[in-house]
This record gives C-alpha cells, structure tokens and sequence, in this order.
C-alpha cells in the first residue's frame, strides 16, 4: 500500500514544490524501513 501511494506522493511534491512536504514523507518512510 505504501509502495503504491509513493509515486502520488512525489507528483504531488513536484506540483507543488514543497520542500517541508518532502521532509515529511522521507520521514514518514523512514518509519517503515
């Protein structure tokens, strides 16, 4: 399930640019890993 909501996580990253966003989902991952 992760895995897949990845990809719409970076789309939405790059649409909207947002730096912090990026922190938080690397964190978010890192929880999983």
């Amino acid at each position: 399930m992760l895995v897949i909501l990845l990809p719409k996580c970076i789309l939405e990253l790059y649409e909207s640019n947002n730096f912090i966003y990026l922190h938080t989902v690397l964190t978010y991952l890192l929880l999983f890993v």
